[in-house]
């Protein structure tokens, strides 16, 4: 389990100059080493959670700048998830569509249209009236608008002029903009082993240091991966916990991706009798 502490790359390269007496390491090159190495290591627990508004404007926004990992987006207003498409004409087919809804005026339901997401629904109504309650009729198993593609650094949607709310890991970066890396022991030594190897494989293709030295580390740095690895996947006693309540139920709950997940390592509360 990540313990959710970093440690600057200075230390890393101490590390690499102490334990290899490899004297030559530059900073910015180890930069580029350690975003390679945290793609490598694939763990998505030491990147850091962000949630950033984005405005679509004819169907696309620009995504954010210092995203690592894309997690998923939803409408702000109405908090409905978009879902990715795999249509091969979806940039053709993106069009401004309304969005329907259902008002509860004095006992009886009427349904409202509206022009776009977010707009005044109580300037529909008729002065005459009392508005009472709106529904939102919109779902995401009927609403093909809620959709979505990224290409590039942009974000297509189905729906337009509105805002989306899109979740994300980020690369976590020190003030000097240099990268955070997890203060954990195994980490710590799967980093200093990656650059360590890069440096060796530089040092044996200039006929500086022996093949079968480079290889030591790279069988070393393999290991070092290995149990990094699952060191991250260890869960802690928190986390079984909501592992088991998360599986063990009498009713299934097959619509929390709608939610966020918000709820889905909760119990289920039954009576006992």
């Amino acid at each position: 389990m990540f313990n959710g502490k970093y440690t600057h790359i200075n230390e890393i390269l101490e590390r690499v100059r102490r334990d290899y007496a490899f004297e030559e390491v530059f900073i910015d090159e180890a930069k580029e080493w350690v975003w390679d190495c945290i793609g490598y290591f694939g763990r998505p627990e030491i990147l850091v959670n962000s949630i950033e508004e984005l405005d679509i404007e004819d169907n696309r926004g620009l995504l954010p700048t210092d995203m690592y990992e894309f997690i998923g987006c939803r409408e702000k207003s109405s908090k409905t998830p978009l879902i990715p498409t795999s249509d091969r004409y979806y940039s053709s087919n993106l069009t401004t569509t309304n969005t329907l809804g259902q008002a509860i005026v004095q006992g009886q339901s009427i349904n409202i249209e509206t022009t776009g997401v977010g707009d005044n629904l109580v300037e529909e109504l008729e002065d005459s009236t009392i508005f009472l309650e709106f529904v939102p009729t919109m779902d995401v198993d009927i609403d093909n608008n809620y959709t979505y593609q990224i290409s590039g650094n942009y974000i297509f949607t189905g729906i337009t002029d509105v805002t989306i709310e899109v979740a994300y890991r980020a690369f976590p970066i020190w003030e000097d903009n240099t990268p955070k890396i997890p203060d954990d022991p195994k980490v710590v030594r799967m980093v200093t082993l990656f650059i360590a190897e890069k440096i060796a494989f530089r040092l044996k293709m200039q006929k500086k240091l022996s093949r079968q030295d480079w290889l030591d580390i790279k069988d070393e740095l393999e290991w070092a991966v290995g149990s990094a690895q699952n060191r991250m996947k260890m869960p802690n006693e928190d986390e079984m916990e909501s592992i088991k309540n998360g599986q063990m139920r009498l009713r299934p709950r097959p619509n929390q991706w709608s939610t966020g997940f918000k709820n889905l390592n909760t119990g289920e509360g039954l009576k006992r009798m």
